[in-house]
């Protein structure tokens, strides 16, 4: 075990864990088909955080499936500056703008980090296990800006390594107070009971795997992230708002609907040889919110 060394930054308004709840929408991220070197698309995205923004909890750029892993500093600039422009203009409640950032290399993980401070994020979203040091790289992202942290697991960009429980409760207990959660992808309902322990009013946990989002929720999670959410924010809406009477004819309804589309998804999935950033951007360009469902 390792003591987290954090120097001291300048506190600007921290963002109150309390509001960190409901449905966080992983926005996927709309480039220019016409560029030759992809370039975030500002017109399409400022349409999707209108279409999406008062049904969500917290907005998610340059997560997984807004293509965190592959955006460069520029595009993550212009990402992030027009997902908190759009909020600003769109949004009737002011939700947080947490950014993520998915970097291996320390000198990524700071320049990244101080970018999304710099912008006017109100937290950041950070993969500790794409490091091949997750605590260095936690003390990294920690000491790079002032900004609340959650954690973020997810086994399918990991190499299928989960965040060990003992750094979870290790960055809950030693960041004195910085960590403020964790979102958890993993299909092991077990392991997100084992983190879901760890859950208190500093410290929130959200299920990050659409499929279990239901379940979730009825165990007393804080809140899902589904990337579903960028084609079908009210019916994820309806789904939390319905999970404070669990076994309740609406929220049996919800779950029902979200099952449904995660039915006909994995079948368009499977027909056209997309993955799941893929096939909602070709959604979102059928319901004219994108021009392309180009990739980085």
């Amino acid at each position: 075990m390792v003591d987290l060394k954090l120097r001291h930054v300048d506190q600007k308004e921290v963002l109150n864990p309390s509001k960190l709840k409901a449905v966080v929408i992983p926005l996927v991220t709309p480039f220019s088909e016409k560029s030759k070197k992809p370039l975030v698309q500002v017109k399409d995205l400022d349409n999707l955080v209108a279409s999406v923004v008062n049904h969500s909890g917290a907005l998610f750029p340059a997560g997984n499936a807004g293509e965190g892993l592959s955006l460069d500093l520029e595009n993550y600039n212009v990402l992030l500056t027009t997902v908190i422009n759009s909020r600003d203009k769109h949004s009737i409640n002011r939700v947080p703008v947490l950014a993520g950032v998915l970097k291996k290399e320390m000198s990524e993980i700071t320049e990244f980090a101080k970018t999304a401070n710099s912008v006017g994020a109100d937290g950041i979203i950070f993969a500790p296990m794409l490091s091949r040091d997750p605590y260095k790289a936690l003390e990294t992202v920690l000491d790079a800006t002032s900004l609340p942290v959650l954690l973020y697991s997810n086994p399918s960009m990991t190499e299928g390594k989960e965040i060990p429980f003992d750094l979870v409760q290790f960055a809950k207990d030693e960041s004195k107070g910085r960590v403020v959660g964790i979102k958890s992808s993993s299909k092991d309902i077990q392991q997100f009971e084992s983190v879901l322990k760890l859950k208190n009013a500093s410290f929130k946990v959200f299920q990050g795997n659409t499929a279990d989002a239901a379940d979730s929720l009825e165990m007393g999670a804080d809140g899902i992230v589904s990337v579903e959410a960028n084609i079908k924010p009210k019916t994820f809406e309806g789904l939390w708002s319905t999970s404070k009477t669990p076994n309740s004819v609406a929220f049996e309804d919800n779950r029902l609907k979200i099952d449904d589309i995660l039915r006909h998804l994995k079948a368009e999935r499977k027909t056209n040889g997309m993955d799941s950033s893929e096939i909602v951007k070709y959604h979102l360009v059928k319901m004219g919110i994108f021009h392309s469902s180009r990739k980085y």
